[in-house]
């Protein structure tokens, strides 16, 4: 049996797009910002992780273009950032509600601020083994676990920086 129904209206893409756009609410607009950039990391530690592998498995030099892309990524995320806020401070003033983008910054930010802190207390552990067993690997590894901890929460404090910045 087959069935004529198509889903409304709009197609799902339109669909999804409408609900993921800014409608004014400080909290509202972050939680949906928040939504998106928690699938975003993980699509983008995903993504630099497979390219990593192919890079490897070809014989390039995986960490240069590794990092190549972890640039292009948050270069992207910063202008997607902007694009929002600037959205979102828009539909709060045309609903004539106070634009709160600290909130809409800190709550937009969770997501990276939460892996953050697990990697930061990820990163001291494997410090305080590594001195524990003098193994210079373990405690090199808890040093670049603590810096891909300063740099997710450098990218929790963009959020807010670039929420105040779009809004006013």
């Amino acid at each position: 049996m087959y069935s004529d129904f198509s889903g409304g209206p709009q197609d799902t893409r339109d669909q999804i797009i409408q609900l993921m756009a800014p409608r004014g609410g400080a909290m509202a607009d972050g939680i949906r910002l928040a939504m998106i950039n928690g699938v975003g990391l993980v699509v983008g530690v995903l993504g630099i992780g497979v390219i990593s592998l192919f890079t490897r498995l070809i014989g390039l030099p995986h960490v240069i273009i590794s990092f190549l892309v972890g640039v292009a990524l948050v270069t992207l995320a910063v202008f997607f950032w902007f694009r929002y806020a600037t959205a979102h401070g828009k539909a709060a003033r045309a609903s004539q509600r106070g634009v709160r983008a600290d909130v809409f910054g800190a709550v937009a930010a969770i997501p990276f601020a939460v892996v953050g802190l697990l990697t930061v207390a990820w990163g001291i552990l494997g410090l305080l083994f590594g001195m524990l067993s003098f193994s210079l690997s373990r405690a090199g590894d808890g040093l670049e676990r603590l810096l891909v901890a300063v740099i997710l929460l450098g990218l929790a404090a963009a959020n807010v920086i670039i929420a105040r910045a779009a809004t006013d």
